[in-house]
């Protein structure tokens, strides 16, 4: 398979006065997602930015230079990291990369999913039965996505770059990785623990899973026209069985600074809930270990789907 080609020009690191030409931007939600792959990275240069924090460092094995650009959890945040990544960096492609809540059954905490398309699945319009019935992209229960038939910057629906897939793809067969499951991937502001809005997601789009940024960097990344590519692992099974509400215990930015005290009254808050609700410091538990399990798989891809890109001799 032919490396994806280098870009037009290098563009200066963003107030920093240096040049870089990274290969692939990594977007990140999360801390937890974050650390799992910043702690891979060689000659790691962090930036801090009104968005959140980009850098850039060189993937271990392969000498690719990788840029990382975490925000936080949401589709605005991811959406302002992508557009701030794209013109500080002009990277090769685009990575939106991170932890998804598992819908189809057969997935599995630690499993690979590749999104293709991705959907913003809380964009849209219900429509009376009737009236839905005219449009040949309606649903049974009157759902009608806003899809391709608007314009380049208005479309919901976006396809991945098949030369991307297929690396991906070849990747993991060639690394001895279980195979990715490709297919619809949905993305919205919510987070989703009840059994209703899960069947409603498999049933409205046939997703395989969820999350919370991808629509938002792939739309950024088509109006832009560079390639990207959706890799998420199953972290939870985005059902009532985690029915926890995890986001006041996440760190959205890796923060080197971080106070005593505050890495204390995170210690406290744990410590609490461990004694106030047992069974919620238990889904917490297993939430973070699943991330860290969905991030080693996310990695491990990457481990083999770079140099396979990028080669030595393309730099």
């Amino acid at each position: 398979m032919a490396a994806i080609p280098p870009a037009a020009h290098s563009a200066p690191w963003d107030g920093a006065g240096e040049a870089t030409r990274p290969g692939p931007v990594l977007i990140v939600g999360i801390r937890w997602e974050l650390a799992r792959l910043a702690a891979r990275l060689a000659d790691l240069r962090w930036h801090d930015r009104p968005w959140g924090r980009l850098g850039v460092g060189r993937w271990p094995g392969c000498g690719v230079d990788v840029a990382l650009a975490v925000a936080g959890i949401g589709k605005v945040s991811a959406a302002m990291a992508a557009q701030a990544a794209l013109e500080a960096l002009r990277p090769r492609a685009v990575v939106s990369c991170g932890s998804a809540g598992g819908l189809a059954p057969e997935l599995r905490v630690g499993d690979l999913v590749l999104g293709d398309p991705v959907i913003a699945h809380d964009q849209g319009v219900f429509l009376p039965l009737a009236m839905a019935r005219r449009h040949p992209a309606h649903r049974s229960d009157g759902f009608l996505p806003i899809g391709s038939p608007l314009p380049r910057g208005r479309r919901r629906s976006f396809r991945a770059d098949p030369a991307l897939l297929t690396a991906a793809a070849a990747a993991a067969r060639r690394a001895g990785l279980p195979s990715p499951h490709v297919g619809p991937l949905v993305t919205g502001d919510q987070v989703i623990l009840q059994d209703a809005a899960r069947q409603w997601l498999r049933t409205a789009f046939a997703a395989l899973a969820v999350d919370n940024e991808t629509a938002a960097v792939a739309q950024v990344a088509h109006c832009h026209g560079v390639p990207w590519l959706a890799l998420r692992g199953v972290s939870d099974p985005a059902s009532s069985d985690a029915a926890f509400d995890f986001t006041p215990f996440l760190r959205y930015q890796d923060d080197p600074a971080r106070s005593a005290p505050g890495a204390l009254g995170d210690f406290a808050r744990r410590a609490r809930l461990a004694l106030v609700q047992p069974a919620a410091a238990r889904r917490i538990q297993r939430f973070r270990q699943g991330a860290r399990r969905a991030m080693d798989a996310v990695a491990a891809l990457l481990d083999a789907l770079l140099p396979a890109l990028w080669p030595v001799t393309d730099r």
